[in-house]
């Protein structure tokens, strides 16, 4: 582990030769501890090859007595842990990573949220001005369809607020404060998917949803995703989509099935 060295080269020489000399404290305090008759178990450490590359190390060390009891010497017994020490260290940068580009990640939604409010506004501003002014001139079909164009600016408004609410409530790491109903926020993701539902002629059946702690948007999100999908990805024949939930113990358990 420590390199070949001759008997020449070792027989003799202070432990402290295969110590780094940032290091070099350790040792009198690890004897320290033999002294007592204490045992000292996987304590990690970083020792020298004679190569003088350095190697991480997990040492196990126990006090030597003699016939009488009384402490002579001390037995160490040292691991190589230099691979698992890598992977750890790695994995922290990967963290520190993936913490970075989650605070990225959630500066950007804040920021797209914030800044589509404004278009946003205005389309359904002059979407309800176009209403006023031509009411009982487009027909029964221009109503109706500037009438989507209005409801999907306001639900698409709603969908930016609750947005940046959770991207600011998540950066705080708080729990929701209060339960919010389950089967209104299914409504509300069926009603931005009603262009896709008509037109594929899909057939949704909803059983009874819960009440439950967890913030809106989150939840939407994923029932607008799973339903998004079960209709885009799917054989010729009209989608069929069932959704329910099911109490297991202190859990609420929801299902898609498609």
């Amino acid at each position: 582990m420590f390199g070949t060295y001759r008997a020449d080269e070792a027989i003799g020489q202070s432990i402290e030769m295969l110590i780094p000399p940032d290091r070099l404290e350790e040792e009198p305090r690890i004897l320290e501890r033999m002294k007592r008759g204490e045992r000292l178990e996987h304590f990690e450490t970083v020792r020298v090859r004679k190569d003088g590359r350095r190697i991480n190390v997990s040492l196990t060390i126990s006090p030597l007595r003699d016939c009488e009891g009384r402490i002579v010497g001390a037995s160490k017994v040292a691991r190589d842990v230099t691979a698992r020490v890598k992977q750890e260290q790695e994995l922290q940068r990967t963290n520190r990573a993936l913490e970075r580009a989650n605070g990225d990640l959630q500066h950007f939604a804040w920021s797209a949220s914030h800044d589509l409010q404004e278009p946003l506004r205005m389309v359904s501003i002059y979407s309800e001005l176009l209403r006023r002014k031509f009411t009982g001139q487009l027909g029964p079909a221009g109503e109706e369809y500037i009438g989507y164009t209005v409801l999907g600016a306001k639900r698409m408004e709603n969908l930016l607020r609750n947005l940046r609410t959770y991207t600011h409530v998540s950066t705080l790491a708080a729990a929701p404060a209060e339960e919010v109903d389950a089967a209104a926020i299914f409504t509300h993701a069926l009603q931005n998917l009603a262009a896709a539902i008509e037109a594929n002629g899909a057939k949704i059946e909803c059983g009874a949803l819960p009440k439950i702690r967890i913030y809106e948007f989150p939840l939407e999100q994923i029932f607008l995703n799973l339903i998004a999908n079960a209709i885009r990805y799917r054989t010729d024949a009209p989608p069929e989509i069932a959704v329910g939930a099911e109490r297991r113990g202190s859990d609420w358990v929801f299902s898609v099935r498609d």
